[in-house]
């Protein structure tokens, strides 16, 4: 869909130092949160990437680190993956 395309006009035709990272992973996070009873691996999979790149781009404390941390855990829960989910509560 649309945030599938934007995600690839985000990053396409550029060189890793100039894809604008905290657009991507605001795309990318919309996309797991857009479709909550999606596939929960590429959902998964997607949010370990929007945490990596907020880990970048942010200090530890950031609010937005918190509200993927909390989005990781709800998926894992999901999964019945309750050690992992908890790992990210905390």
């Amino acid at each position: 869909g649309y945030y599938e395309k934007a995600y690839q006009i985000c990053t396409s035709n550029r060189t890793e130092e100039n894809v604008d990272w905290g657009l991507a992973a605001i795309i990318l996070n919309n996309m797991v949160t857009a479709d909550p009873c999606g596939d929960s691996d590429v959902a998964l999979e997607r949010e370990l990437v929007v945490l990596n790149i907020r880990r970048r781009l942010l200090p530890v404390s950031h609010p937005l680190i918190s509200a993927t941390h909390e989005t990781l855990a709800q998926i894992y829960c999901s999964r019945s993956e309750f050690n992992d989910a908890l790992e990210h509560f905390n």
